[in-house]
């Protein structure tokens, strides 16, 4: 059985592969921020919802925190998948199937 620290560890590993897939692109040193900052407080508000010693007041604020931090990580992910051009049909056909055109 993995000790608190090394399972935190790894819950936050699977969340930072989760948010990276919405966006499978090189990331920014800022869109890295904003992804580990959703990750690491959606990590904490998992920690404190299984705490029965944390106020429930307390579990309502970091989910919260948690909540907006993934919003700003989608509003991102959304904003830069549209900003992306879309490749032409002959770009995808020559990339996808090896069809000159």
């Amino acid at each position: 059985m993995l000790a608190t620290s090394e399972a935190q560890a790894q819950r936050l590993k699977e969340l930072r592969a989760a948010f990276k897939r919405m966006l499978p692109i090189r990331l920014t040193n800022l869109e890295k921020a904003v992804m580990d900052r959703a990750a690491r407080l959606t990590l904490r508000a998992e920690i404190a919802a299984g705490d029965p010693g944390v106020l429930i007041n307390d579990v309502v604020r970091i989910d919260g925190a948690a909540h907006r931090a993934r919003n700003a990580w989608a509003r991102l992910c959304s904003a830069k998948q549209r900003t992306s051009p879309a490749p032409s049909l002959k770009d995808y056909l020559e990339h996808r199937h090896g069809v000159q055109v």
